[in-house]
């Protein structure tokens, strides 16, 4: 008999007993084979699992990279969510929600948009793809929310100080909402105008910070240029705007130090080096 005529019991038997020691001479006298059809046996095997090997490797190494490139992008989203005021170039509080905001958008860039042939309006055939497209959208935003959950999860087991420096954002995002708040309520208690709240709040706080990207009197209008210099005058309003260009050191502080945790190359290495639930490596 052939080596590649034996039946594939007979073959997993010769496997196992080939693990276990055993010699091609007597795993030939047992089955009733020649030694050489033995070896055959055991040398294809072999090959065989080599191949299946280096490509489960190749498969493990791409899912990795995609692993790798996933958490990637919830850095970035999460960098573009904490955006100071600075960064912004604008005064108005950002929205703290940041851990919604991302399962959100990383939710929506995951999200897949099934595509069906229409076919005419109003036919048995139209109702029912409209259905199937319907489940399809649903069972999709279902999956791509659990694999926004999941990129986060691994991204915050990845990178060990990442909730640490979020939480420190948060402190200094609620502390400047609260500043800008005080600022708005004094304005309103002089009967500033809402459209020139930010324009008086930036000039103000250029004059007792010196951060002067914040001074905008020369582009606004000349009825908002009368508020500022009226607000100038008032004590609380300088009392309250100096507050509020504080918590912005704080505030610019606090992005700082989340965007060092997030910016490559230490984000790559942590990344690279560090591991979750969620690795397809080891």
């Amino acid at each position: 008999m052939r080596w590649y005529e034996v039946p594939p019991d007979t073959m997993a038997r010769i496997i196992e007993r080939r693990k276990r020691g055993d010699s091609y001479v007597s795993i030939g006298r047992d089955e009733k084979l020649d030694r050489r059809a033995v070896a055959r046996i055991v040398r294809e095997h072999g090959e065989h699992q080599s191949v299946a090997a280096a490509a489960r490797s190749a498969e493990l190494l791409g899912l990795f990279r995609i692993h790798v490139e996933e958490m990637r992008k919830a850095a970035e989203a999460l960098l573009e969510l904490a955006a100071s005021p600075s960064v912004r170039r604008r005064l108005l509080p950002v929205d703290a929600r940041i851990e919604t905001l991302l399962h959100a958008k990383l939710s929506a860039q995951f999200r897949a948009q099934p595509v069906l042939v229409p076919y005419p309006e109003g036919s048995p055939e139209d109702k029912a793809q409209e259905s199937e497209l319907e489940l399809r959208q649903a069972v999709a935003e279902r999956q791509a929310t659990r694999r926004a959950r999941a990129v986060v999860e691994g991204l915050r087991s990845h990178v060990p100080d990442l909730a640490a420096r979020v939480k420190g954002w948060n402190q200094a995002a609620a502390s400047y909402s609260n500043a800008w708040q005080q600022l708005v309520e004094y304005a309103r208690s002089k009967d500033v105008p809402s459209a020139y709240l930010e324009a008086a709040a930036k000039h103000a706080i250029g004059w007792t910070t010196g951060d002067w990207w914040v001074d905008m009197h020369d582009q606004i209008e000349e009825k908002a240029k009368v508020c500022v210099r009226v607000l100038l005058q008032e004590p609380g309003w300088k009392q309250r705007a100096r507050g509020l260009g504080q918590w912005l050191v704080e505030f610019d502080g606090a992005y700082e130090k989340l965007e060092e945790l997030l910016t490559p190359p230490r984000l790559d290495k942590m990344l690279i080096t560090e591991h979750c639930q969620f690795c397809p490596v080891p």
